[in-house]
């Protein structure tokens, strides 16, 4: 499993929070990344003993320490952590919550991304005759991106593969500045991984992993609710398994020049950092 900030963050975050009964976790991520599950991974299996003993065995997730997302709403560009609280977390210290970010192979992510794209507008993207539609074919010209945020926030991206660079790398690059702790994982690791990388990120935020019970593994999908696309197009654990252990590739539907630009456009320092690679020319 590959996480960033691992070794850095978990300490500056505690130290941060000395009294153990003000830490909590929450995710972090662009739509189609993985935020559901992970979520689900740490209230199922993750507790603050401290919280649990401070506000009962009865308790919310939320009382014990796994919040369902961040304070600025988990989809949200980090660039406006300062700006914004979603309505339910408004009086919660930001600082008090260490950020889950889930990220995923830009492939596979942008294959999803088409089928599903959430607030995210860009040039005709139907799965799948025009996926994922990066550049015009006629003039090889970026098809310009724009996603909406919470209280009518919306950024410009200069195409959907620029979306994934520069969303996560509000994350990265701000970490070299210092400004707040969090952990970056990886969408596969959570599902080959699931109770290595849940544990790793529990005990993160000085959390332990539940011993009254077997670790609790997300069989059906964890995304729940009309906002995520058709049923029957989610994937569950033994689907998600057989999907993922494939190599990423560039499907057939994908053009030529798509492919020549997502090597282009992808940020090479994140599919480094991440262990991921461009799908071998078809």
């Amino acid at each position: 499993p590959k996480l960033v900030g691992l070794e850095q963050n978990c300490k500056t975050f505690q130290s941060i929070l000395v009294d153990p009964t003000q830490r909590n976790v929450g995710c972090s991520g662009m739509f189609n990344s993985g935020t559901n599950l992970v979520t689900q991974l740490l209230k199922n299996n993750c507790k603050v003993p401290e919280r649990v003993a401070l506000y009962g065995t009865d308790a919310t997730k939320e009382a014990h320490g796994i919040r369902w997302q961040v304070p600025w709403g988990k989809h949200t560009n980090s660039k406006y952590r300062e700006e914004h609280a979603t309505k339910q977390a408004s009086k919660v210290n930001k600082t008090s919550v260490l950020p889950i970010v889930t990220i995923r192979n830009p492939y596979n992510w942008m294959e999803s991304m088409c089928k599903n794209a959430y607030t995210a507008k860009w040039a005709p993207h139907s799965y799948p005759d025009h996926c994922p539609n990066l550049v015009d074919p006629n003039t090889g010209k970026p098809h310009t991106l724009h996603v909406k945020y919470a209280e009518n926030r919306q950024d410009e991206h200069e195409s959907l593969a620029h979306l994934w660079n520069d969303w996560y790398n509000s994350y990265y690059h701000q970490q070299q500045q210092q400004k707040f702790p969090y952990l970056m994982v990886r969408f596969e690791d959570l599902i080959f991984h699931s109770k290595s990388v849940t544990t790793q990120i529990c005990e993160c935020m000085g959390g332990k992993i539940r011993t009254d019970q077997a670790f609790q593994y997300i069989v059906e999908s964890a995304k729940d609710g009309p906002g995520h696309g058709k049923v029957s197009e989610r994937t569950g654990m033994v689907m998600a398994w057989l999907k993922y252990s494939k190599t990423p590739s560039t499907k057939d539907h994908w053009s030529e020049q798509d492919r020549t630009a997502a090597k282009e456009f992808l940020s090479q320092e994140l599919m480094d950092l991440f262990g991921y690679r461009h799908p071998p020319p078809t």
